[in-house]
């Protein structure tokens, strides 16, 4: 990978160079996830994927996540996300439930709240559901990644509203 990232930067060194690196969970035995990866040094931006709330744990382990990184670079979550059929609501325990994604991203968003000052911005995964063979759940997925804020038929998702307003506000923040 190192070798990657340098061919890039010989062949476009304005382009900004990144990749989704490790996180050393609950790093040394305290309430930290720290990103560590040695790919990190090589890079312009920390990136790493998290999804606290979907393949581990519910959304409220969200709550008690820390984040913290070796590297003096901005600190950005490349991929998080929890699938939600369109059209199904039910109650936030319900998994794959617009409540449930909206759950999601609302525990998600506070955390955000309390990253390390270096925090730089977070990429939702993804904008709108997609044909995916391997998505083969026949009550919810049915052929489909459903992690989009926007169903299959352009219907935007509650959690779509969520992140509209998150994004307001960064907007203000940071105009």
């Amino acid at each position: 990978m190192h070798t990657l990232l340098q061919t890039a930067k010989e062949l476009d060194p304005t382009r900004l160079a990144s990749a989704a690196l490790e996180v050393s969970y609950k790093a040394e035995g305290k309430n930290i996830n720290l990103i560590d990866d040695p790919l990190g040094q090589y890079v312009d931006m920390v990136s790493f994927n998290e999804y606290l709330g979907w393949y581990v744990g519910t959304p409220d382990s969200c709550k008690t996540a820390n984040w913290a990184t070796i590297y003096n670079k901005p600190l950005f979550v490349s991929e998080t996300g929890a699938e939600a059929k369109g059209g199904f609501i039910s109650s936030t325990k319900a998994m794959w439930s617009e409540d449930y994604q909206a759950w999601y991203y609302k525990e998600q968003i506070a955390m955000l709240k309390r990253m390390p000052a270096n925090f730089s911005g977070i990429s939702p995964w993804i904008l709108a559901d997609f044909r995916s063979p391997r998505r083969n759940n026949p009550t919810y997925q049915q052929g489909w990644n459903t992690k989009g804020l926007i169903d299959r038929n352009g219907k935007k998702k509650k959690a779509f509203f969520l992140l509209k307003e998150y994004y307001s506000e960064m907007e203000k923040m940071y105009p």
